[in-house]
């Protein structure tokens, strides 16, 4: 799997993210459960320290080991079959990731 391979080089591939913009549309949830959909490298939950519990979820497990030498939470499963308690979490971000999706209407509305 392509991520498989490029998951050491991605954070630095694609650089920082600009989150400024999403910090202030999260300072509603500042406290809140935040699941991030293909978070992969844990490269935007990273960016969200002090907003409460952050969850990156992948597909990738070579991107989950990026995220979890981070000191992210982190798990393995897809985004059409979420492994969390409905109404569990605050706040969905799927932040570049929408397209990677094989079956976005299952996704949204998981």
């Amino acid at each position: 799997m392509f991520f498989e391979l490029i998951a050491p080089w991605y954070d630095r591939l694609m650089g920082r993210p600009d989150v400024v913009a999403l910090l202030m549309l999260l300072q509603r949830c500042r406290h809140g459960a935040v699941l991030d959909l293909g978070g992969g490298t844990g490269r935007v939950a990273g960016e969200l320290d002090g907003f409460g519990r952050v969850l990156v979820l992948d597909a990738s497990l070579g991107m989950l080991r990026q995220a979890r030498a981070k000191g992210l939470s982190a798990v393995c499963a897809r985004a059409e079959s979420l492994p969390v308690v409905e109404g569990s979490k605050d706040v969905v971000l799927a932040i570049d990731a929408l397209h990677h999706f094989s079956q976005v209407g299952l996704v949204l509305a998981e």
